[in-house]
C-alpha cells in the first residue's frame, strides 16, 4: 500500500532544492537535494546529476541516486 508522488523539478537551474511534504495529521517530511549540470556525451546530451539527496524524519531508500529523475521509497508506518 502507497502513494505515488511526482514532484516537477527545474532542470534550467541547478544548486539546492527542497521540498516539504505535509500530511494533514501535521506529519511531514523535507526532501533535500543538490543538482549539477552535465555536459553528456556525443550519445546522450546534457543531463542533471544529483549531487546529494536526503529526507529528514523517515527512513528511505534512493532508487536512481546519480541523475534526475530521482526514484525513492520513503518508510512512513500507519499510525493505526
Amino acid at each position: 500500500m502507497g502513494v505515488f508522488l511526482a514532484i516537477p523539478v527545474s532542470t534550467e537551474s541547478f544548486g539546492q532544492k527542497s521540498f516539504t511534504i505535509d500530511f494533514e495529521e501535521g506529519n511531514s517530511f523535507t526532501v533535500d537535494f543538490e543538482t549539477s549540470f552535465s555536459e553528456g556525451g556525443e550519445c546522450c546530451g546534457p543531463y542533471t546529476i544529483v549531487e546529494r539527496f536526503n529526507i529528514d524524519n523517515y527512513s528511505y531508500e534512493l532508487i536512481e541516486p546519480s541523475f534526475l529523475p530521482i526514484f525513492s521509497t520513503v518508510y512512513i508506518s500507519n499510525p493505526d
